[in-house]
């Protein structure tokens, strides 16, 4: 039984701030720009907007790529870290919005930045244990992190959506179910982060089959490397040290002067890093939904290429843990390698310093605002109920 990712899509909101504008309208040197040449902006979503309006907007634009009925997907599995609503699960207005089957069971994923990782994971499980009866499951991972003007978190803002159709038809990725788990919670632990990666990694790299000879490094047998991380910079880091941690474990691989070590891993990062982690670099922190947002990323830019080559994915939460795991790219991704992404990015309005300042706070509805892309709007709530509405140019 082959399983994976059959299409994907992506909605990013239509409004963003450029960091470098921001930074000078601060009149202050912000460390992000002068250390992340990568983390350019980060999108904006409008005060009609929240996870439900976004995740549903991702789940209306796979079912209409993919030509699908509502009565095809069996499983809706929502992640994210940042619900709105503390009374009703984010998958129950999302089944209601995109009217889906009454038979087709909406569940809350929450596992913090793990969240859509975990979903994928217990999609598998799923159309593994034959619970899909000829149906999909369609997971999405939504989130937005907003911060307060001026405040040290400021930059590490973002928002989007993306949605995966998960069965037994991948045209995406090919999910062998081999991920290898590092749980959070080391006593005095400062760097969680590395921490979790170096276990996931290096118990992956063990249990690699056929196993790993002589100067062989696992990175070898990857075209791509995706990571779970709040910023470009920390992304970087990541395959960093994932490649000294692979090439010393390895015979005779690390080089023997430290700029030929430099060179070399610059090399790697360009290869295998680069171009997804400056197109994630334009939209800022996703949590639950970055690492699928990188996965976008990468098969709009070189899906062509990396058909019939194998990539590698680390999600992480700090409360909760990583996860190292290997997909295939199936020779076809060529024919859904159009994700929405990139035409989302080129649409998209820059707020000023100004606008962006004014807007801050203001997340309870309302009206959209000229230009507005998403399918759906969050109005009001009323008597406790969140109220959402379907534009009126939205079909599904």
């Amino acid at each position: 039984m082959t399983i994976g990712i059959e299409r994907l899509a992506v909605y990013v909101p239509g409004e963003a701030v450029q960091i470098d504008t921001l930074a000078a309208a601060r009149g202050a040197r912000v460390t992000a720009i002068e250390g992340d040449r990568a983390h350019r902006a980060f999108a904006v979503a409008a005060p009609c907007e929240d996870v439900v309006t976004l995740a549903a907007t991702a789940g209306a634009r796979i079912l209409r790529a993919g030509g699908m009925g509502r009565n095809q997907v069996g499983l809706l599995l929502v992640a994210s870290a940042t619900a709105p609503s503390p009374t009703r699960p984010v998958a129950s207005y999302v089944h209601g919005l995109l009217g889906l089957s009454p038979r087709c069971r909406a569940v809350d994923v929450v596992a913090g930045n793990l969240a859509g990782t975990t979903a994928v994971t217990l999609a598998q499980s799923w159309i593994q244990a034959g619970g899909f009866r000829n149906r999909c499951a369609l997971v999405i991972a939504a989130d937005i992190v907003r911060a307060q003007p001026e405040t040290p978190r400021e930059l590490a803002q973002g928002a989007a959506a993306v949605a995966l159709v998960v069965g037994l038809a991948p045209q995406v990725l090919i999910l062998p179910n081999d991920g290898v788990s590092a749980t959070a919670g080391r006593a005095g632990n400062r760097q969680p982060y590395r921490a979790a990666l170096t276990d996931a990694f290096q118990a992956f790299r063990h249990a690699e089959r056929p196993a790993l000879e002589g100067s062989e490094a696992l990175t070898d047998r990857l075209a791509k490397v995706l990571y779970q991380a709040s910023s470009p910079a920390s992304a970087i880091a990541a395959h960093r040290h994932v490649l000294r941690v692979d090439w010393q474990a390895a015979s005779g691989r690390w080089p023997e002067t430290a700029a030929e070590a430099d060179a070399a891993v610059a090399s790697a990062v360009g290869t295998q890093v680069e171009p997804w982690v400056h197109v994630v670099g334009q939209i800022g922190n996703t949590r639950a939904a970055g690492i699928w947002l990188a996965l976008a990323a990468t098969v709009e830019a070189e899906g062509r290429r990396l058909g019939g080559r194998r990539i590698g994915l680390f999600a992480f939460d700090p409360a909760v843990g990583g996860e190292f795991c290997t997909g295939l790219v199936p020779s076809g991704v060529v024919a859904v390698a159009d994700t929405g992404l990139g035409a989302g990015l080129a649409g998209r309005v820059w707020l000023s310093a100004e606008q962006y300042t004014a807007r801050a706070g203001r997340n309870g509805g309302g009206d959209p605002p000229p230009g507005f892309a998403g399918d759906f709007v969050y109005v009001t709530t009323r008597r406790g109920r969140r109220v959402y509405v379907a534009r009126a140019s939205s079909t599904i």
